[in-house]
């Protein structure tokens, strides 16, 4: 009896900007700050699918 596997792939993707602006600079404490932070997920069942699209290669299709 044989067993179906099914393996999926996953890239993750984390960014984390952080931004900081001084006012103005006579003035101490006086500046905005932003941080954002971007998750981005992709799934993939095919590892050379996978790795085609991590290094930005076309797909092999084994023609």
């Amino acid at each position: 009896m044989s067993e179906a596997k099914i393996v999926t792939y996953y890239e993750v993707v984390v960014s984390r900007v952080e931004v900081s602006i001084v006012e103005n600079s006579s003035v101490p404490g006086s500046k905005v700050m932003a941080t954002a932070t971007t998750i981005r997920v992709r799934q993939f069942t095919d590892l050379d699918r996978a790795l085609s699209a991590v290094d930005k290669r076309e797909p092999k299709d084994g023609s």
